[in-house]
């Protein structure tokens, strides 16, 4: 295995977590029933049916549902960037040390995030989190679709972009689906941040304990 020199994050419930963190993105859920229902024409039961459907396929993922239905992802961004997250998430300062060594020991940084770019932004600074630690920052824009390949053609680019080798790159995440499981496909390394072991994916429940999974 090549060392590794790039680290990529996701950010909700990767490099933000916690109870605070929790309060915040609690509000993602009935707003998605909510965006879903008057994109679709459809009542607020209705939407709530789709999202939960979406859920359960794609872990957790009920926005996937925009997706498959071919549906502009505007809406949904407005609905997001709506959101404050200064009202509950509070700084992190052990999380924002953690980056500032790695990136002082050599390391390259990245965030790789499905929210629109200009929300996680706040999210980061509500975190205590500077941005300008992160080489690379890829999120989605107002109307953006996620490429055809998904996550998969993302990570390559990546791969390509920074001639690197795919296994001197680490995705960080807290999704099998869109974290984890297509940077695995891509050759790349992965830590799966979760309360619970996975059988697969070396497993952290939070990026504290990072150091001990790099090498």
């Amino acid at each position: 295995m090549k060392k590794l020199k790039l680290i990529l994050f996701d950010i909700d419930n990767t490099l933000v977590f916690g109870e605070s963190a929790r309060k915040y993105y609690r509000q993602y859920g009935p707003l998605l029933e909510k965006t879903i229902s008057e994109i679709m024409g459809i009542s607020m039961e209705q939407g709530q049916m789709i999202a939960n459907e979406f859920r359960l396929k794609f872990d957790g993922r009920g926005e996937k549902a925009f997706e498959v239905f071919d549906e502009n992802m505007s809406m949904w961004n407005r609905a997001i960037c709506s959101l404050d997250p200064f009202e509950h998430i509070v700084p992190n300062t052990k999380v924002s040390n953690i980056l500032t060594d790695l990136k002082k020991a050599g390391y390259v940084l990245g965030v790789v995030t499905d929210g629109p770019t200009v929300q996680a932004y706040k999210i980061l600074k509500a975190a205590g989190i500077d941005r300008e630690v992160f080489n690379i920052f890829i999120g989605w824009e107002f109307g953006m679709k996620m490429p055809k390949g998904g996550r998969k053609d993302v990570y390559k680019k990546i791969i390509s972009q920074h001639n690197l080798k795919p296994d001197e790159i680490m995705m960080v995440g807290d999704s099998i689906l869109t974290d984890i499981s297509p940077a695995h496909e891509c050759g790349m390394q992965v830590l799966y941040i979760n309360e619970e072991k996975h059988n697969l994916f070396p497993t952290s429940k939070t990026v504290d304990d990072l150091i001990n999974y790099i090498n």
